[in-house]
């Protein structure tokens, strides 16, 4: 496994709403270091929704790969 070149951390407040933006070459780690959030995960082709929390006490992540995300056309 190739170790990640860059790392961004975000900080959001109670009432943001945040999206993935798509790009061809980078998966996505989520992990709530603070707090808790509702992630959900849609993907459009085949009509799937998946939503969990994450929180600061379990400290659980959820890692999305290249493959799971739709591609430019």
């Amino acid at each position: 496994m190739e170790r990640s070149s860059e790392d961004r951390i975000s900080r959001s407040y109670l009432g943001v709403l945040r999206g993935f933006h798509q790009t061809p070459d980078t998966d996505k780690l989520c992990i709530c270091l603070c707090g808790c959030i509702r992630l959900v995960l849609y993907n459009p082709t085949t009509n799937h929704k998946h939503d969990m929390i994450l929180d600061d006490y379990a400290l659980q992540s959820i890692f999305v790969p290249i493959s799971a995300r739709l591609t430019s056309t």
